[in-house]
Parts: structure tokens; C-alpha cells; sequence
């Protein structure tokens, strides 16, 4: 993925589903949840995020908070936020954004950097966005949503 660490931050779920808002809520939550423990591999990309998690931290009307840590909560890697709300009659999805992350780059001797710099646990955020997606589309065959990097009004 290129571009900036800012540009590949700004990966994002978006879309509109006929489910009702609180439906929404409850597979987004429910998939993060599953998304731990027993069905760990499906966030493992490797030694670098080795056992990743998916943690609902809060919640508020509409809205999830959620990180995203390594094995056992060593490390938090990334925090993002849910945001669903009903506009005419549709509901709106939008899951994403990094509020947080953590970077790290290549370098020779410690010192020169060598590479791009990365953002920790961005493979297993990417999967996370489209296990969402199905699991969405497994309610609601109709939701039309899509996985992409977009800025975000703040």
C-alpha cells in the first residue's frame, strides 16, 4: 500500500446497510468480539502481531470504541472508532480511521532509516475491515459498503 503512514491510517469501512442502527451495532460487536480467543489466526499475520485482539473499550449511542492489541494485551497497537447512524430511513456505516497506531522503520545501525515506515497491526486492521464487511453482508446481502483510504471529516 503506498503513500504516507497518515494516507494508509486514513483505511476505512464505509457504507449504508438497511439494518436498523442497534442491529448494526450488535454484528459490529459481536464480530469484533469473535475476532479474539478461538479465532485468533484470522488477525495472525506473523511475529509482528502475533495473536492479535480486537477489544471494545467503550461505547456510547451509535458508537464503538475499539483497540486492537497484541497477544495477551502486551502492546496496544491501533484504536479506532465505530460510528453508525440513521439518515432517511438508511443506516450509515463507518468503521475506522486510526486514531492511534504505532510506527516502526527499517533502519541501518539503528540510526539510517532504510525503508517506509509501518504501522504496527495494519494487516491484521485490514482483515479486521473485511471481516466486518462480511459479516455485515451476511445480515443485510444488500449493504453496500467498501474498504479504501479516505480522509475523514474531523
Amino acid at each position: 500500500m503506498a503513500g504516507t503512514v497518515k494516507a494508509r491510517a486514513s483505511l476505512m469501512l464505509r457504507g449504508t446497510t438497511m439494518l436498523d442502527p442497534e442491529r448494526t451495532l450488535q454484528v459490529l460487536r459481536a464480530s469484533a468480539g469473535a475476532m479474539r480467543g478461538g479465532r485468533m489466526p484470522t488477525v495472525t499475520t506473523g511475529i509482528g502481531d502475533l495473536g492479535a485482539q480486537v477489544h471494545v473499550v467503550r461505547e456510547a449511542e451509535g458508537l464503538l470504541w475499539m483497540t486492537l492489541t497484541s497477544g495477551r494485551q502486551l502492546a496496544t497497537l491501533c484504536t479506532f472508532c465505530a460510528h453508525v447512524w440513521n439518515d432517511a430511513g438508511t443506516t450509515n456505516i463507518r468503521v475506522g480511521g486510526l486514531d492511534h497506531y504505532r510506527t516502526q522503520q527499517p533502519r541501518l545501525f539503528q540510526l539510517v532509516p532504510i525503508g517506509p515506515a509501518t504501522i504496527k497491526g495494519m494487516a491484521a486492521y485490514r482483515r479486521l475491515l473485511e471481516h466486518l464487511r462480511a459479516e455485515i453482508i451476511i445480515e443485510d446481502p444488500g449493504a453496500r459498503l467498501t474498504v479504501s483510504q479516505e480522509s475523514r471529516p474531523r
